[in-house]
């Protein structure tokens, strides 16, 4: 499991995950809390050409809040100079409201059943369930994803 700093440049982000962990998305966590913000993936990249690459050099907290019309950390569409790229205002969703989006995160605890884990995903049509455990620091321990439940039930055998 990754979890990304949010000050790290989204291209660094996007490295980390791809080279050292090979992942797709990665837990967005403030090493000052230890607490998931966010959650960056490669879907969130899918609108990116050649003309978009410098919002890549912008921290992930930042990329994040701009493209959901969020705000993390203080970076928000009204403190970014970055808020007026094309590619925020072409993208997944348009930042040129004053309204913001909430951009949920699911979890789960340890303790929690296989069941409970597939409602979460299906229930709301997500790829990733971040384990939580709000003793420990940080607190995302673990991600549980499809594909993850699929390899596990496949080793299960007839």
């Amino acid at each position: 499991m990754v979890c990304l700093d949010p000050h790290t440049p989204t291209l660094l982000a996007l490295e980390r995950m791809k080279e050292v962990a090979g992942v797709s998305g990665a837990a967005v966590v403030p090493p000052q809390t230890g607490c998931i913000i966010a959650n960056l993936s490669l879907s969130d990249m899918r609108l990116i050409t050649p003309e978009h690459f410098s919002v890549l050099a912008l921290p992930v907290a930042e990329f994040l809040a701009l493209l959901h019309n969020t705000s993390y950390l203080g970076y928000s569409q009204k403190a970014s100079n970055s808020g007026s790229h094309p590619f925020f205002a072409q993208g997944p969703r348009s930042v040129g409201g004053d309204d913001q989006d909430e951009v949920p995160l699911f979890s789960c605890s340890k303790a929690s059943t296989l069941h409970e884990v597939l409602h979460v995903l299906a229930d709301n049509s997500v790829h990733r369930v971040y384990v939580v455990d709000h003793d420990a620091r940080p607190n995302v321990i673990g991600v549980i994803t499809p594909t993850d439940l699929l390899r596990w039930i496949s080793s299960q055998g007839p």
